[in-house]
């Protein structure tokens, strides 16, 4: 804010030299604002910002966007050719519902071999009773209690594999992971990308410096 004083001088001039004299008026204070612009070189850049890539191989079957585009974090950019990888999820499944129904027969002739060792055992002071009989059945137990374990990493490997192919099903969805402007398409359908393959370019126009 700057106050300006205006001084203005009026000469008046009188019949004489001798006799002139100088007036002076001074003009109401008046507050005004001003604005100055000055110009400046300088460079915008985004915090985040750069290529979108594939997480997975296949072609690509559709894209959802397009150069100029606004996506929202967790939109889906592309999508990949799921068919393959959607029946690979179905066979990991079956196969983990088959090792779970081997678990629980594993688990079920455990557990009679285990019933009958007991029994053996209370004879032991019976003229019935067979120590021959008796190794025989605590071989057999060890066998099934084998069996139980062997069902149970067939689980775990079967529950991994269907883990597995849940995420490359998902992964078939290209997605954006946070919000921003397409800058850039580097495929197209049909075309076949590889892990690490540039989709697009991605910026995030509302975060800059």
């Amino acid at each position: 804010m700057f106050s300006v004083f205006l001084i203005s001088t009026f000469l008046v001039n009188t019949p004489t030299p001798a006799q002139q004299v100088t007036k002076v008026s001074v003009d109401k204070v008046r507050v005004d604002t001003l604005k100055q612009t000055l110009p400046m070189i300088g460079r915008l850049i985004t915090t985040k910002g750069g290529v979108i890539a594939a997480r997975i191989s296949g072609p690509i079957a559709e894209m959802k966007v397009k150069v100029g585009d606004r996506v929202e974090q967790g939109d889906v950019i592309a999508l990949l050719i799921d068919n393959s990888l959607d029946w690979r999820y179905q066979l990991a499944k079956a196969e983990t519902n088959q090792a779970k129904a081997a678990i629980n027969r594993a688990r079920s002739s455990y557990n009679l071999r285990l019933q009958e060792l007991q029994r053996l055992k209370q004879l032991k002071k019976s003229a019935a009773f067979s120590q021959a009989r008796l190794e025989d059945k605590n071989l057999e137990v060890a066998k099934a209690r084998s069996t139980v374990a062997e069902s149970q990493a067939s689980l775990i490997r079967s529950e991994a594999n269907q883990k597995l192919a849940a995420i490359n099903l998902y992964n078939a969805k290209i997605t954006a992971p946070f919000s921003g402007v397409v800058t850039k398409t580097h495929t197209d359908v049909g075309a076949y990308v590889n892990v690490g393959s540039p989709v697009i370019h991605l910026i995030d126009d509302r975060s800059l410096e």
